[in-house]
């Protein structure tokens, strides 16, 4: 049966008391016993919360004529009501360590061992890199997919609206298949330059751990890794809203601006965009950066352990820096603009006097 039917959407009360689900999505091939449990469980858990909230819609669901379509081979289950599918979160995890490009589409995941572009075209998903191209089905009605950047490799990707984001290393970006009538919600941690098409009717937001972009269509970075304490949202055109967690604050930016963002502290700064979206073209800023915080987005850009001896971690570093395909070329340029040296034993460089 087809890829995109093997992700599960939530049914109604005699598949949940009977047992017939359990044995639907224990029967696929595709899951094993702790993906099935973990399924189970969470249609469980999301049916609860919506007979708890609506009870006039569960009476409704109760009395009308629902159509169930239990798909076995592929653990797909589905409710058809009114013809509007509901969504299911559940999503393959990513491969741990593994030092390719992933693609999650529902229960599947994809690896690419080269930097690879994404672009969605009707219900499939097509892959491009230098080595390969592959046309991956996908089924509009699931909630979520995912592609994932590790350490060395990056990636670009055109939505369904025709948004364009490029995906730095290290970085994992979720969205939806599809985008429904009203809104575009999309979620982020690492970092990504977002080309947003243009809609007024239909915002645009992307979420990240502290805070929330909205736009109606724009151009701006977003600068959110977890294990960073500062993140910073940059924008290159038209207009931004940014809005912390908690609602607590909330700010509107212009173009050339910077919003930096640490321990509860807000600024804003102008600057020129492009220096915090060179990264695309392959250079890095250093802006008085010590020497071991430039040697750690060089880690992160590269997929490999590049340090330096702790006499020099506090040199101070500022300007462009370009960022070579091998990361041996720019660990030389720097070195040698700075009079140092630097020696590479077992994948790892030490940089040093």
């Amino acid at each position: 049966m087809p890829r995109e039917n093997k992700d599960q959407h939530t049914s109604v009360f005699g598949l949940l008391r009977d047992g017939k689900l359990r044995q639907s999505i224990r029967k696929s091939k595709n899951m094993d016993s702790r993906e099935a449990e973990e399924l189970l469980a969470r249609i469980k858990r999301q049916y609860a919360e919506r007979r708890h909230r609506r009870t006039l819609l569960r009476r409704w669901i109760s009395a009308a004529a629902v159509v169930i379509v239990v798909l076995v081979g592929g653990a797909g289950l589905y409710l058809t009501r009114l013809n509007t599918p509901l969504p299911l979160t559940s999503m393959a995890g990513l491969l741990p360590g593994s030092p390719d490009v992933q693609l999650i589409v529902g229960t599947q995941r994809y690896l690419f061992a080269r930097n690879t572009d994404f672009s969605i075209s009707g219900n499939t998903i097509i892959a491009r890199s230098a080595q390969q191209s592959k046309t991956i089905e996908m089924d509009p009605r699931l909630a979520m997919n995912r592609v994932y950047a590790p350490r060395g490799r990056k990636s670009n990707l055109v939505l369904a609206d025709g948004t364009t984001v490029n995906i730095n290393s290290e970085s994992s970006f979720t969205f939806p298949s599809s985008f429904p009538d009203v809104r575009r919600d999309v979620s982020l941690a690492g970092e990504a330059f977002f080309k947003v098409a243009k809609n007024a009717a239909k915002p645009f937001t992307v979420s990240t751990a502290s805070f929330n972009v909205q736009v109606t269509g724009t151009q701006f970075n977003v600068n959110a890794y977890t294990a960073d304490k500062v993140k910073t949202v940059v924008l290159a055109e038209g207009g931004v809203r940014i809005t912390s967690k908690d609602l607590r604050r909330t700010v509107n930016m212009k173009p050339d601006e910077l919003l930096t963002m640490q321990v509860g502290e807000w600024s804003i700064s102008h600057v020129s965009a492009q220096d915090y979206t060179c990264w695309k073209d392959g250079y890095m800023l250093l802006q008085d950066m010590t020497l071991s915080e430039v040697l750690h987005h060089l880690s992160r850009h590269y997929g490999t352990n590049i340090s330096c001896s702790s006499k020099i971690e506090r040199l101070k570093c500022s300007g462009k820096l370009m960022l070579f395909d091998n990361e041996e070329s720019t660990v030389a340029s720097l070195a040698t603009i700075f009079n140092l040296k630097y020696t590479k034993k077992q994948g790892k460089i030490i940089i040093y006097m």
